[in-house]
């Protein structure tokens, strides 16, 4: 009876441990989300405020960094919009869940105009940004099962440039 027990107990121990781990890991594992977040929810507050306010007089006299910075924002929500159009146009939303996404990122785009204050923005903004994501991976799926052949072609040699008969001397007998 003392064996089973002390097996009994290294396996409490064993199993503990493990658990510890798994804690940790998760605590880990959440600071870091939390970290990834906050910069997302700065980012997203950028954008609502670049989309709200109007160019100060400095910005609209070429001041580089400012600029370009400005410039890099606007250039990535036009691409979204681009991105969106374009899906809808070559007819990809012809699946459900592509069309439900749309819908979605309209009321989504339709709320941040309504939305009043910034975190409401940003937090709109987080929504759109995800709404577009799960777009972009609806398409790539049903790009991904369409009828093109899944095995590529086997590659064709080049001709050699090497002469057909060996330059090299022939040794004397």
């Amino acid at each position: 009876m003392g064996a089973f027990t002390t097996l009994a107990k290294k396996k409490l121990k064993a199993l503990a441990a493990k658990k510890a781990a798994a804690a940790k890991k998760a605590a880990e594992a959440a600071a870091a989300l939390k970290a990834v977040s906050s910069k997302v929810v700065k980012e997203t507050k950028k954008h609502a405020k670049d989309m709200v306010t109007e160019r100060t007089p400095g910005q609209a006299k070429v001041v580089t960094p400012v600029k370009a910075q400005r410039q890099y924002r606007k250039g990535t929500r036009v691409a979204a919009g681009v991105g969106f159009a374009a899906g809808a146009a070559t007819g990809a939303g012809d699946d459900k869940k592509i069309k439900d996404l749309n819908k979605e990122l309209e009321r989504l785009r339709a709320d941040l105009k309504k939305s009043k204050t910034e975190t409401a923005r940003a937090t709109t903004q987080i929504k759109i940004e995800k709404t577009l994501a799960k777009i972009v991976l609806a398409e790539e799926k049903a790009k991904n099962n369409s009828s093109a052949s899944k095995t590529s072609l086997r590659p064709k040699s080049r001709p050699s440039s090497a002469p057909k008969k060996s330059l090299r001397p022939k040794t004397r007998k």
